[in-house]
């Protein structure tokens, strides 16, 4: 995890050295292409369980957001920062992650079993959900 971190905030840095321009157009392209990759990379499965190292994490995405000069001049939450750039928190992408493999286990589109990680609670009623059928 902590490697991790370093590799993204070296590149980080690297964006920051290299181009003069900090627009949103130009910054943003960057980021995603070079630095979310590796904080992404096999996240559901080292998804970190702390809130240490849940913060470090969105920590680079913080510190992308304040190369942002359109951003980092106002006084806005990280959450606002966030929706002005049309960007979703890492954490809720790691989440967004681990429910389309949750799904695709239970459709049985990749190769691990539902069963073996879940159990289906038998007590549970829906109310017509197609999803549920046949699985």
């Amino acid at each position: 995890m902590e490697a991790i971190v370093k590799k993204a905030n070296q590149k980080i840095g690297i964006i920051a050295r290299v181009f003069q321009t900090r627009s949103c157009e130009n910054i943003i392209p960057l980021y995603v292409t070079f630095v979310r990759p590796l904080l992404e990379y096999n996240s559901v499965i080292w998804s970190p369980t702390t809130n240490k190292y849940d913060k470090k994490i969105e920590g680079i995405q913080k510190k992308m957001l304040n190369l942002l000069p359109e951003i980092r001049d106002k006084n806005l939450t990280y959450q606002q920062k966030l929706t002005k750039t049309k960007l979703l928190s890492l954490r809720a992408r790691r989440i967004q992650h681990q429910l389309t493999i949750m799904f695709k286990m239970r459709k049985k589109k990749i190769g691990l079993c539902f069963e073996d990680f879940f159990q289906k609670n038998e007590y549970s009623k829906t109310r017509g959900n197609i999803y549920d059928k046949n699985a």
